[in-house]
């Protein structure tokens, strides 16, 4: 995985030397995860958090462009616990968790209609970062634990891919507000320990740059 998220930096700075819009984008979001344990849901609340980051947009053929990007995310959940897992501990009650994320995006977008002023769709593929994780929980016996989370082949998995949709509108001055979905998979690595699956919503404001005139 992270021989792939190599390749995929290197490729964008390769595309950035060459032709396309670059531009930046940043906004809030609403974190939560599909957690359960012995397939049994849990309840999850929602955390807020933000994002932000650059990318580029490559046409490719008539109203579809190649749309790679970076990003850095705030994310993260809140669940309550009815049955005894690890991690994060088998008493714990609940688990307030943080996560910190570095993505490298990939998305095809195509322009709905030819105006200036469109709506458009993208989707495609992410490969995601925990570049760090905190969890905050409680013991049956009332201690409250708070620490940075593991990420090894017993505890949490650092490395995650996932697929991503956004709708948004392009105005015909190059700045565009969406709105998008991504969808991960289990990142917990422990045997028969719980699965959780984190999901992130996010609204997204950017401008792309007018592409350099050829002298």
């Amino acid at each position: 995985m992270a021989k792939i998220i190599l390749m995929g930096y290197l490729f964008i700075g390769s595309v950035a030397a060459g032709q396309s819009q670059f531009g930046f984008f940043a906004g809030p979001q609403a974190g939560t995860a599909r957690y359960t344990i012995h397939g049994e849901k849990q309840e999850v609340e929602w955390k807020y958090g933000f994002h932000a980051g650059a990318g580029w947009k490559i046409p490719f053929d008539k109203n579809l462009y190649f749309v790679p990007s970076f990003n850095y995310s705030l994310t993260g959940f809140s669940v309550t616990l009815n049955k005894p897992a690890f991690p994060p501990d088998v008493l714990a009650k609940n688990n307030d968790v943080t996560l910190h994320f570095a993505d490298i995006n990939f998305a095809l977008q195509y322009n709905i209609g030819n105006n200036p002023s469109h709506l458009f769709f993208r989707a495609g593929a992410s490969f995601n970062t925990i570049i760090r994780g905190t969890e905050k929980y409680e013991l049956t016996d009332g201690k409250k634990i708070s620490r940075n989370m593991k990420f090894n082949f017993r505890n949490y998995g650092r490395w995650l891919a996932s697929w991503i949709v956004q709708l948004g509108y392009e105005t015909k001055s190059d700045f565009f507000i969406a709105a998008r979905y991504v969808r991960m998979p289990n990142m917990d690595n422990a045997d028969e320990g719980p699965a959780i699956r984190p999901r992130t919503v996010m609204l997204t404001f950017g401008k792309f740059l007018k592409p350099r005139k050829k002298k």
